[in-house]
């Protein structure tokens, strides 16, 4: 039997335990609403710094009713959506005290000031968009601390200085637009990082320097937009690698070399850019394996050599060549599900005839080129004459063209030549004639002018 001692002991052991189960969970509870209260308190504070609601005064304890804030069961704030709320000033560093905020979206505003470093700490930010406001400075490194966001648009604003290669560390980032600022410098290699990237858009910046081969690593980006910078090297064969890219806008830079042909390997590649570059060579014929291709646009380049037939086999895609250097004839031979609309080949220096070109075309520009022969009836009645101007040797039913003589075809240069003999031979024999007279004239001047020698006589020189 136990003794009462043994029994006392066990029930205060029972007791402790009991009051140890009962008063803790309470402590803790106590601590969470402290922390909780707390934070809701600063994100209150926060609120008022930035100022965008001062239509509902300081009163903040219906703050999750607010236009344009939703939050989550504990009344902390994970959403602002701001777009085009006439939203004004500068973003204040406190925002940072919004810890649960997951969406900003501060879009079409009138923003000031420069981006704050201490967004970086909302570290459970998905998007961040401030994209259309007059923001300025340059991007904070520590942005690169956002590991969970997906989308960072800071396009349309003032933005300067270079891209920090923090970004890299944005592994979940699907879309990034820095589009329509004054960036500079290079583009960071370690945004090759970036594989679940779908959308970069570096265009209308002031980016200079060589495109990173470690972009061909981005397997998953459907859109890649780097037009009207100062982008200068050569196009690297890596990019063939985005087995997902739609569209490739690289125009208006300052790209040189050849055309990589591995571009050919794009098969989902629906709009190719690249004019306005310093490009050269030939085109690459791989480049009609894009059997979706909708747009090719490679005009204002250096490029030379033949049109490869297979760019024609491409089903629908606006071709744009023009302004190169480009020889020979158009491609006659065109694949049966063929349906170009808009097809400017001007300024280069291909010859030959114009080919049936019957389908539906919306615009046509063949000027300024060695062209020759008729210019077909249903091109002359549904395109005007500058659509063929330049092309000395082409002649039909338009305006500025000469009617198409009854010789065959292939005879038309030759007609033009006896034309031209005609007006020069006649002027030339009369400058032959001319140039005879006058040394005639000249002889005979020079032979009156010449004295009779003086005559001796022979015999006595005592002789009168």
């Amino acid at each position: 039997m136990a003794s009462p001692f043994c029994c006392t002991t066990i029930v205060l052991s029972y007791v402790s335990i009991a009051l140890v189960v009962a008063i803790f969970p309470t402590l803790g509870t106590g601590s969470t609403r402290l922390a909780t209260t707390s934070a809701l308190e600063m994100e209150a504070k926060a609120l008022l710094h930035l100022g965008w609601w001062s239509s509902y005064s300081n009163d903040t304890c219906n703050r999750c009713s607010w236009v344009g804030i939703s939050c989550n069961e504990a009344g902390s704030i994970t959403r602002i959506d701001c777009s085009r709320f006439a939203v004004s000033g500068s973003i204040s560093p406190q925002i940072c005290a919004l810890s649960s905020l997951e969406y900003l979206d501060l879009s079409s505003n009138n923003l000031t000031g420069e981006l704050p470093q201490s967004l970086g700490k909302l570290t459970r930010l998905k998007e961040l968009i401030l994209s259309r406001n007059f923001v300025e400075g340059s991007i904070p490194s520590g942005w690169g601390n956002l590991k969970s966001l997906n989308q960072l648009d800071l396009s349309h604003d003032r933005i300067t200085g270079p891209i920090p290669s923090t970004l890299g560390n944005l592994a979940k980032l699907e879309l990034l637009n820095l589009s329509e600022n004054q960036i500079i410098g290079p583009i960071p290699s370690t945004l090759g990082k970036l594989t679940n990237l779908k959308q970069l858009d570096l265009s209308f910046n002031q980016i200079t320097g060589a495109i990173p081969p470690t972009l061909g690593g981005l397997t998953n980006l459907e859109f890649l937009f780097f037009t009207s910078n100062q982008i200068s090297s050569f196009i690297p064969s890596e990019l063939g690698n985005m087995k997902s890219l739609v569209e490739l806008n690289l125009s208006k830079n300052k790209l040189n070399g050849l055309i990589p042909s591995s571009l050919s390997h794009l098969s989902r590649l629906r709009y190719l850019s690249l004019d306005s570059n310093h490009l050269e060579g030939p085109l690459p014929s791989q480049i009609g394996n894009c059997s979706v291709l909708e747009e090719l646009n490679l005009s204002n380049n250096h490029i030379t050599g033949n049109i490869p037939f297979e760019v024609f086999t491409c089903p629908h895609h606006t071709l744009d060549l023009s302004q190169n250097f480009i020889e020979g004839k158009i491609p006659h031979q065109f694949h049966n599900h063929f349906c170009l609309h808009v097809l400017d080949l001007s300024h280069n220096n291909l010859t030959g005839t114009i080919p049936d070109l019957s389908w539906r075309l919306e615009e046509l520009n063949l000027s300024y080129n060695s062209l020759e022969g008729p210019i077909p009836e249903y091109l002359s009645s549904q395109f005007s004459s500058d659509s063929f101007w330049g092309n000395k040797y082409l002649c039909g039913n338009q305006p500025d063209f000469s009617p198409c003589p009854s010789t065959p075809i292939n005879k038309l240069k030759i007609v033009n030549k006896l034309k031209f003999v005609e007006i020069i031979v006649p002027v030339l024999c009369f400058l032959a004639f001319l140039a005879l007279g006058v040394l005639l004239f000249l002889r005979s001047r020079a032979k009156d002018n010449i004295p009779e020698p003086n005559v001796t006589k022979n015999g006595d020189l005592f002789l009168s």
